[in-house]
């Protein structure tokens, strides 16, 4: 039984109580199904936070771990929690902080920090930093998944300028491509053209050519020249001399 069943176990439904709009403002982020109840003649708040339960007495007391009254502070966020790491002032219960000295609040739905304006924080992106060497260096693994976040600045960030650079050479190419494969598919009809144009070779001299028959209904067929035909054979004998005259 982890400690949130524990708490259940210990005030069923019929000794919970509802949470007063007061109470409900000093529930943590990402803190689920609170409750308040009378424990030792004091009105306290319950609440599961993940899997474990913490708790408080009112809403003046810091908010605890119901397992070893280990106080629930900003570090058990931090997977959470985007970037606390770059932010100040970070406030769980309303879900508030700092950066650059602009005030910034977490939004739980697309777990993305934005201004009060409801515009996106871009962290370590140069359309928001105006000063880069002042804003402190992190890991290289962090950088990289600020790459993911830095999509949809309100100014294009290098990388997509660099892609649409790249969209447009590729599309150049493509055009270039489809001309010379056009270009050369004309040569070809041209050619094709031209020696089909051509009058018919002369047959050699003495040789007489028949023209290809065509039959009604079926295609040209090529009647084979004499040349092509098998010499008639040559008698062995001696050739008889004719006598003179």
């Amino acid at each position: 039984m982890n400690s949130w069943e524990t708490i259940l176990s210990n005030f069923p439904p019929e000794n919970q109580l509802e949470l007063t709009e007061e109470e409900q403002v000093y529930i943590p982020v990402y803190a689920t199904e609170a409750f308040g109840a009378d424990y030792k003649d004091t009105r306290c708040l319950f609440a599961r936070f993940l899997t474990p339960g913490i708790w408080r007495e009112g809403v003046e007391t810091p908010w605890k771990f119901t397992a070893n009254n280990e106080a629930l502070v900003t570090r058990k966020f931090r997977f959470l929690v985007l970037h606390l790491d770059e932010v100040d002032n970070f406030d769980f219960i309303q879900r508030t902080a700092t950066y650059n000295n602009k005030q910034i609040k977490w939004d739980t739905l697309y777990s993305e920090w934005k201004y009060l304006n409801n515009q996106k924080v871009h962290f370590q992106s140069p359309s928001t930093s105006g000063a880069e060497e002042t804003q402190p260096r992190i890991p290289e693994e962090i950088k990289k998944a600020d790459s993911f976040i830095t999509a949809g600045s309100d100014h294009e960030p290098d990388s997509n300028k660099g892609s649409t650079h790249s969209k447009s050479s590729t599309d150049e190419d493509t055009l270039n491509v489809s001309n010379l494969l056009q270009e050369a598919e004309t040569r070809i009809v041209a050619t094709i053209q031209k020696l089909t144009s051509r009058p018919s070779t002369p047959s050699p001299q003495g040789t007489p050519s028949h023209p290809a028959s065509t039959l009604p209904g079926s295609s040209k067929l090529s009647i084979p020249e004499e040349s092509s035909l098998p010499t008639p054979p040559v008698s062995k004998g001696k050739a008889k001399e004719e006598p003179l005259p």
